[in-house]
């Protein structure tokens, strides 16, 4: 009996590792099994994407997005979308993308009753193509990710892909 419980907690643990090790080994999540993703420019909304882009303005209004760099005090929201393919529990939102310079922004995360999630500033100091943002811990047992926000506060970064993920 003893040997069954100590194997079953063995396997348990392994199982489970992936979730724990995952995200510590690779912290841009590029390889995690689970995924809800958009990619820029927005394809037609047949494409099956798992967000909605707005960009809001500096009067609080919105409209669709119409891709391009954000500079600063622009924001660029992406709410997700429902569907099979776009569910999960996801523990960190990643955003990739371009910029010609040194800059500073906002990632954010907010939940279905529009309370704030995680939030965190991250700064570049050079040029880049293709660099992944990674913010951790976004989901909770009392929160689920639903929508992020991009926030230029200096310079200028172009989003290439937006996507919520998990291990």
């Amino acid at each position: 009996m003893r040997y069954e419980a100590g194997g079953a907690f063995v396997v348990g643990l392994m199982v489970s590792a992936c979730a724990v090790v995952g995200p510590l080994a690779n912290p841009r999540m590029t390889d995690a099994p689970h995924a809800a993703c958009v990619a820029m420019p927005q394809p037609t909304p047949t494409t099956g994407q798992c967000f909605t882009l707005a960009e809001q303005l500096p009067d609080g209004t919105r409209r669709a997005w119409t891709g391009g760099a954000l500079g600063p005090g622009q924001v660029l929201l992406a709410v997700h979308g429902g569907g099979q393919a776009c569910a999960g529990t996801f523990t960190h939102l990643t955003v990739t993308g371009d910029s010609p310079g040194a800059g500073r922004a906002e990632l954010a995360t907010w939940d279905l009753h529009a309370r704030p999630g995680h939030a965190r500033e991250i700064r570049w100091d050079r040029p880049f193509a293709g660099r992944t943002f990674a913010l951790a811990d976004i989901g909770s047992t009392l929160m689920n990710p639903a929508g992020a926000r991009i926030t230029v506060r200096e310079g200028s970064f172009e989003p290439e892909q937006i996507c919520f993920k998990s291990y």
